[in-house]
């Protein structure tokens, strides 16, 4: 019998990285995990994208707002330097927000919102603008045949 699971899905923005004054600590990177234990949620879904980059640093991807030289929005500026924060501390953020959800007793996934395809950071790879849906840096799909 399959078992039934209780699922989350945090888009980690709203009350999120959108709201910590950075330096981002530990304990605001582990929020999406630590709201959630005890409830009987057993499956964190983390959103890592919207449109103008993920919500980690990518070394395929652009991180959120990485391609601007100035940020003139204050609630912007937060969630790029609550990135950058981590990021210079050595931290990896989906996998800090992976080990605590297992510690917690959850199974973690991430979520990539392929409407939009955010975070790609190409022409290349935006559809609207005449691309395949992929950076040039990602290898082309197998194609299998029978």
């Amino acid at each position: 019998m399959r078992r039934q699971r209780t699922i989350y899905f945090n888009d980690a923005r709203h009350f999120y990285l959108f709201v910590f004054e950075p330096p981002m600590r530990m304990e605001d990177l582990w929020r999406p995990v630590d709201e959630v234990a005890g409830t009987g949620v057993d499956t964190l879904v983390y959103g890592v994208a919207r449109a103008d980059g993920l919500f980690y640093p990518s070394k395929v991807g652009k991180s959120f707002r990485s391609d601007f030289d100035e940020i003139n929005s204050a609630i912007y500026w937060k969630v790029r330097h609550n990135i950058l924060s981590l990021q210079e501390r050595g931290v990896d953020i989906l996998q800090a927000l992976a080990d605590r959800a297992h510690e917690r007793g959850m199974e973690f996934f991430v979520s990539f919102r392929m409407g939009t395809y955010e975070g790609v950071g190409s022409p290349e790879a935006d559809p609207a603008e005449g691309g395949r849906g992929r950076p040039r840096s990602c290898p082309r799909p197998r194609r299998y045949t029978s």
